[in-house]
């Protein structure tokens, strides 16, 4: 397996809240030491709730950060972020509510702090942006909301330590928690924009965990969410629709392109979701992504209750996939509604049974028997008079599986390589698995 993590749901959960542009984002990324969450100086680019785990000292508990609150919008994208927040407040057992230092007390930031109070969370007032000593003298007007607060800089790292010391005070932790560990397996949900990456999440959780809209670009994170399905645990990685470079005018959405292809690179499991009514090239775009990223891969094709019924609809957009997603051709290709639940169970055992094929360890005799045999019934071309001779053959690596072989002589042409790929898949099978061959010489 590729990773080892503890399961969130265990832990203490602290929940990032303010106003749009306060730093809640830079906050997140310097509590748990890496740029998980994007930032920008745009306001309201969070939208979702995203995940992570803290750790601090001995202690460990998991942060939410989520988007800037807009009190009594009547925007219906802005209705979907406050309740995602809502759904935050509710699963926290502290909450951090931060403002914005330099900019000073907003009324708005009064009307928000009495909301989260009627919860009856405890809270603790964090004003961000305080960096010098005139800083310090603008915190002083937040103490009309509070008599206690902290004063950081999440760009800056100061007072960091302060704040940690006072979160983890005032938590409860299980002593059992450190020592349970439970293998995930990380899946991104990628494709374009407004293909249903959002809704077959929220399908697969029985909630709505993640904004949906018809709006296109409507994620701008990717967000992960722990997925327990039987014994298994599932990280699913919502990613932004990745649209074309000449479409993608604002910086925030360059910046969610790339942590979407980013987040394909960390994945063991990609879930490539096509719409059955709009394949394109920027489809193609994404899967090669994919494959340059050696993740396993599940092609999905989502909205078949838009499929006519009779079958020919369904046969033509399976001969374009298998057309113009060619080097893809070891990936299962599933129909599912996500509106609907229509072909999740499958999807989900296609999944576990892609996993199984991806962690796959193959025999040393087995592999060496099978590659010597084609090499026997197939010898290379001769390259300027010489041959290429096979001596043995081995699989190195999972995780994607990985082969060498040793040879003699001059590196085979690509056509043999291909040959003997194919050879180890028709045998091994790997299905939904990259599957990558060395050639090394010996003595």
């Amino acid at each position: 397996m590729k990773n080892k993590e503890k399961s969130v749901k265990s832990l203490p959960v602290v929940a990032i809240i303010g106003r749009p542009n306060v730093g809640k984002s830079a906050l997140f990324n310097r509590l748990i030491g890496k740029r998980k969450a994007l930032t920008c100086d745009y306001a309201g680019f969070s939208r979702d709730r995203n995940y992570a785990t803290c750790l601090w000292g001995e202690e460990e508990f998991s942060i939410i950060d989520t988007g800037g609150w807009e009190l009594n919008s009547k925007e219906q994208m802005w209705q979907l972020v406050q309740y995602q927040l809502e759904l935050a407040i509710n699963e926290a057992d502290l909450i951090l509510f931060m403002v914005d230092g330099k900019e000073g007390l907003n009324p708005k930031d009064k009307d928000l702090f009495n909301f989260i109070r009627k919860h009856g969370k405890e809270t603790i007032l964090v004003v961000n942006k305080i960096d010098s000593e005139k800083g310090e003298a603008n915190a002083c007007q937040f103490y009309q909301l509070s008599s206690e607060l902290i004063t950081i800089s999440s760009i800056h790292g100061l007072n960091i330590n302060t704040l940690l010391d006072k979160v983890c005070s005032l938590l409860s932790f299980s002593s059992s928690i450190s020592s349970a560990t439970s293998e995930e397996l990380k899946i991104a949900i990628v494709g374009k924009p407004n293909v249903g990456k959002s809704s077959l999440v929220n399908a697969l959780l029985g909630e709505k965990r993640v904004i949906v809209h018809s709006i296109p670009g409507t994620t701008r994170d990717s967000i992960d969410t722990v997925f327990n399905h039987g014994e298994k645990t599932f990280r699913l990685i919502d990613t932004a629709g990745i649209r074309k470079r000449k479409k993608t005018k604002e910086v925030y959405e360059k910046l969610s392109v790339l942590h979407a292809q980013k987040n394909i690179q960390r994945a063991d499991l990609c879930l490539l979701v096509l719409e059955s009514s709009s394949f394109s090239d920027q489809d193609v775009k994404i899967a090669s992504m994919i494959d340059e990223g050696k993740s396993a891969c599940v092609i999905v094709v989502n909205k078949k209750d838009l499929i006519k019924k009779g079958g020919e609809e369904k046969k033509t957009i399976l001969r374009k996939i298998k057309e113009k997603l060619y080097f893809l051709d070891y990936s299962p290709v599933l129909f599912i509604s996500a509106k609907n639940k229509a072909g999740l169970k499958k999807m989900l055992k296609t999944i576990e049974k892609v996993i199984s094929e991806y962690n796959k360890d193959t025999k040393k005799k087995e592999v060496e028997k099978l590659v010597l045999s084609a090499y026997l019934n197939h010898l290379p071309h001769l390259t300027k008079g010489k041959r290429t001779k096979i001596y043995r053959a081995q699989q190195v690596k999972t995780s994607p599986p990985l082969f060498c072989v040793w040879i003699k002589g001059p590196l085979p042409k690509m056509a043999y390589r291909r040959y003997i790929k194919n050879v180890i898949r028709q045998k091994f099978n790997f299905t939904g698995s990259p599957l990558s061959l060395i050639f090394r010489k010996t003595k």
